[in-house]
């Protein structure tokens, strides 16, 4: 009897190819590196760090990992979206002095397009200030933060962090409160929507402060004229016999 032929299933393997990556407009749209991937697409959502060093080549941006995310394909290429950075731990460390003070500051906020971020500051002094001072000082850099952050796009305020144009200005307006040695802005990250809540906004603040104008001034407006009309009553009458002319007798 002839023997039966076992029948052996065929495993279809997929090929891979390397696919470039490349880094958003704002970073120059340099290649990063590559993906081994069947398809392009299976890389879309995954995220990655790159040091802002072998983006921009300069040695002072080495302490500086840059957050990208692949969001899209375009043709055989992998382009990415920055979604945040951070300092290295050792080199905010090293910049604090031990005869200066620190003042260190978190919080959440949105950018224009609705994204919700976390921001760690930090602000170093010269030299030893009050409590109340650095108080001040993370009041001042959170507004501006705030504002800058609610006008912008996620590209738009990483790039100028990025630069130092924002830690620049706010160095100088810090400086006129006390001797200020840097600002920095450490940690810029995404944060899930759960944590919506404690998201800061100057917006609500400024509604609050047109409307108490208002109050206020009608408030003045009453008791001005409650203060009118006092001065009018307390004011003494005129004498009559003084206010009278003399008249001559006649000869």
């Amino acid at each position: 009897m002839a023997k039966a032929q076992k029948k052996t299933a065929k495993i279809k393997v997929k090929k891979k190819r390397w696919f470039p990556i490349y880094s958003p407009a704002f970073l120059g749209k340099k290649k990063i590196g590559e993906s081994y991937l069947t398809e392009a697409n299976v890389a879309v959502g995954r995220e990655m760090k790159i040091s802002l060093r072998d983006l921009t080549g300069s040695v002072r941006d080495q302490n500086v990992y840059v957050s990208l995310k692949v969001k899209s394909v375009s043709g055989s290429d992998l382009e990415t979206e920055g979604i945040g950075y951070n300092y290295v731990p050792f080199f905010i460390k090293k910049m604090v002095k031990r005869r200066g003070a620190r003042a260190d500051e978190s919080f959440i906020t949105r950018t224009k397009e609705g994204k919700l971020i976390r921001i760690k500051t930090l602000v170093s002094t010269t030299f030893k200030v009050p409590h109340s001072t650095c108080t001040d000082l993370r009041a001042i850099v959170r507004e501006a933060l705030v504002d800058f952050a609610n006008k912008s796009n996620l590209d738009v305020f990483l790039e100028n962090l990025l630069r130092n144009k924002f830690q620049i200005e706010t160095k100088k307006r810090l400086s006129k409160i006390c001797p200020v040695k840097d600002v920095l802005v450490r940690v810029v990250k995404l944060e899930p929507e759960s944590q919506a809540k404690k998201a800061v906004t100057l917006k609500v603040k400024k509604e609050e402060e047109k409307s108490l104008p208002e109050e206020t001034q009608n408030l003045e407006e009453t008791e001005n004229s409650v203060g009118q009309v006092k001065n009018e009553d307390s004011q003494p009458e005129p004498d009559n016999k003084d206010s009278q002319p003399e008249v001559e007798g006649q000869e």
